[in-house]
């Protein structure tokens, strides 16, 4: 049961890094092939100097490199699969090892498992949302807003209503 955060984790910051500069590559962009792993050597520095703050600032610059990229002109599908990518590593950054107690290891199998399934749903439908194109009257998208901003009040009253 070794290695149990540690592989994905790995894998993930391989994705992160491996895919934005694929896309730069990609689109020509030349300094952004390098910009990833200069991230990768900061991410190095902050583990050494134990920077708490370092995975947010690395999920920041990642997800920033991603955006620029797609705006740039690199292949937006692989900007948003690093990204998410990066997300998923910034989740399995604070995440430790698993003691030897069968109910810790059950707890991050568990966790793993849902966040490859919630980031896989996300990635499944953010790039088809790239592939499919179809229109919406103005009317929907407004309606659609507001369902959302009442769903966000009603989250926050919510949350305050715990707090007290």
């Amino acid at each position: 049961m070794k290695h149990t955060v540690r592989l994905p984790f790995w894998i993930c910051l391989g994705a992160a890094l491996v895919l934005p500069a694929a896309g730069f590559g990609l689109a020509g962009l030349w300094p952004g092939v390098v910009l990833p792993f200069a991230g990768l050597a900061l991410g190095w520095a902050g583990r050494r100097a134990a920077w708490a703050w370092m995975p947010d600032a690395l999920l920041a610059l990642d997800a920033g490199l991603c955006a620029v990229g797609a705006l740039l002109g690199a292949p937006a599908y692989l900007m948003v699969a690093g990204a998410a990518a990066g997300l998923a590593c910034w989740e399995l950054s604070g995440q430790p090892e698993p003691g030897e107690h069968p109910l810790a290891q059950r707890y991050t199998q568990e966790h793993l498992k849902l966040l490859a399934l919630s980031v896989g749903v996300g990635l499944l439908l953010a790039e088809a949302g790239l592939l499919l194109r179809f229109s919406l009257s103005f009317g929907v998208l407004f309606g659609a807003a507001l369902v959302v901003m009442f769903s966000l009040y009603r989250l926050a009253v919510l949350f305050r209503g715990r707090s007290s």
